[in-house]
């Protein structure tokens, strides 16, 4: 079976000085809306990761700037 991949809805990365310490650690926290179930979730992962996926349906986001 094959993964959905859909574009995040209204991805944004955490800023200020949470979002710099998280870059120290090659880490960055998103906040984002699943493409397909329209789930609000936070995410925490490496920094250069293209994708989140869903913590409700399991559907890989695409993240801005990843270019997949």
């Amino acid at each position: 079976m094959g993964q959905l991949r859909l574009r995040a809805i209204d991805a944004r990365l955490e800023t200020g000085l949470k979002g710099w310490l998280l870059v120290l650690i090659r880490g960055a926290r998103w906040e984002l809306t699943c493409g397909f179930c329209k789930e609000r979730f936070t995410r925490t992962q490496h920094l250069f990761q293209g994708f989140a996926d869903c913590t409700v349906c399991g559907t890989r986001n695409l993240l801005p700037g990843s270019g997949g």
